[in-house]
């Protein structure tokens, strides 16, 4: 439960910080042009990318419960999660740079993207800050050890016997 909160929180308060500071931080225009309301801005550009880079960097951090520090441990054995990882991250690339009408996106600059990825990779630290956070009563902990993807078995129970002659129809 503390790393949901944690995490909401500080995602929260990085998007307000670009939404509300970020055209003056940034250097980029806040509004979309005046003549069209349909037009892309940079701004709202990279408030989509951090948001989305956040996400995919958080779900690093999710693979990992119970105050596990090493969240990349065992991360090459999942070969479908790294293989989803890095599909999500080509394909935030092409929207983000490419998407333009159809994504109500802009293409950003290096150092835009740098900032981006900046704020994403930033959710891994703060998910060790999140971990120095000592679990009380006021924060129920679920579950004691380690999960070891494995070791778990699911009964389906007995098979059943087929039914001859049974139809959708």
């Amino acid at each position: 439960m503390k790393n949901i909160i944690g995490h909401v929180f500080y995602q929260l308060a990085i998007i307000f910080f670009i939404l509300f500071a970020g055209s003056k931080v940034f250097d980029i225009d806040a509004d979309r042009p005046v003549d069209s309301i349909v037009e892309p801005s940079k701004h709202f550009t990279m408030i989509f990318n951090v948001f989305v880079l956040m996400t995919l960097f958080n779900e690093i951090n999710c693979r990992k419960i119970h105050d596990e520090k090493n969240v990349f441990r065992g991360i090459f054995t999942n070969s479908t999660f790294c293989d989803i990882w890095i599909v999500t991250f080509i394909v935030q690339i092409i929207i983000a740079q490419y998407g333009s009408f159809v994504f109500s996106c802009v293409a950003l600059t290096l150092e835009q993207w740098m900032w981006c990825l900046f704020f994403g990779v930033s959710v891994l630290l703060w998910h060790q800050v999140i971990n120095l956070i000592p679990v009380t009563r006021h924060i129920p902990k679920l579950g004691v050890d380690d999960v070891d993807e494995l070791a778990l078995s699911v009964d389906l129970g007995p098979e059943e016997p087929s039914r001859l002659g049974a139809s959708l129809t």
